[in-house]
């Protein structure tokens, strides 16, 4: 396997991995306090899908979002943003 097939397979388990977790997050928690006291849940998993995001557009070569940006890009599915990432990446 080269290198790059060898970040490609990292990226996609710790994909899967992050995404598992996300998905267990009961509705009522995703406004819970995290040990980041100006940080929610919800503000963290978006900043982890920022982060899956700058990641996957450096793998396919496509233009990479601010990785200081706040913007919520979870949408109105804070689950199905990591599911769509990945997804989108296995075509590499």
């Amino acid at each position: 396997m080269n290198k790059a097939m060898d970040i490609i397979d990292a990226y996609m388990r710790v994909s899967a991995q992050t995404e598992a977790l996300v998905r267990s997050i009961p509705d009522d928690r995703f406004g819970g306090a995290t040990p980041c006291s100006e940080w929610d849940v919800r503000a963290l998993c978006n900043h982890v899908y920022v982060g899956e995001i700058i990641v996957s557009t450096r793998i396919l070569g496509l233009p990479q979002p601010d990785p200081k940006s706040t913007e919520d890009l979870l949408g109105d599915d804070p689950r199905g943003g990591s599911a769509r990432r990945s997804t989108s990446c296995a075509a590499c």
